[in-house]
């Protein structure tokens, strides 16, 4: 993901997102404050991982963290694939396509999200059942372990309801909003989940005028 972000900003030479921003030194003030609470709260999983006794590692692996180890590295693969499907397609000089709609982006609007957001209940399912469940009956410490969790749920909340998807959502809607074939696709596509996500314009596409009545 680094790597597809680096590559992004050295073409774009900019983000939307943060024109706004930085143009306001409060805005971008209070910015970087959010950005640095949000860095720490992501970091909670590690900052646990260190302070767990090192023994405690020697007989960790199991059959079932064998499977949450596969599970991740898959959703780690398919954000990596779809990363790169979208850098290709956004370094094309001439669009034959106005939206990418073709590999994975065919069945799910954001997959690279969705494989990102399965990333991280990976890490909560192995947390629970390796963890919490192993020591919550011996050291009544470990509750304070749930605070693990706040990481990758505020992680969730934030990219789903907050920014980059509804970001992007409302901005791809703009664009092409009069496009016959983006409208078919957003109807047919779901937003996140495969097949069982919701399909169509995203509430906040909605709620911000953007669609007119």
């Amino acid at each position: 993901m680094t790597t597809f972000l680096l590559i992004s900003f050295f073409n774009k030479k900019a983000d939307y997102r943060f024109d706004k921003i930085a143009k306001s030194f409060w805005k971008f003030s209070m910015f970087s404050i959010y950005q640095g609470i949000l860095v720490f709260i992501i970091a909670i999983p590690t900052i646990f991982a260190l302070s767990i006794d090192v023994n405690y590692f020697n007989n960790i692996f199991s059959n079932y963290l064998l499977i949450f180890i596969i599970l991740a590295i898959l959703f780690l693969i398919i954000e990596t694939i779809a990363d790169w499907q979208k850098l290709k397609f956004s370094l094309r000089k001439k669009h034959d396509l106005l939206f990418i709609n073709y590999g994975l982006w065919k069945d799910c609007r954001h997959p690279n999200y969705l494989a990102e957001i399965g990333f991280w209940y990976m890490m909560v399912g192995l947390f629970l059942c390796d963890l919490f469940l192993k020591n919550i009956s011996n050291n009544i410490n470990y509750l304070f372990h749930l605070l693990w969790l706040l990481s990758p749920l505020s992680f969730n909340i934030i990219t789903i309801n907050i920014t980059d998807i509804p970001i992007l959502e409302v901005r791809q809607w703009q664009k092409l909003h009069h496009n016959e074939a983006y409208q078919q696709y957003l109807k047919q596509t779901s937003c996140v989940m495969c097949y069982i996500g919701k399909k169509g314009p995203i509430k906040k596409v909605k709620n911000s005028n953007h669609i007119k009545k």
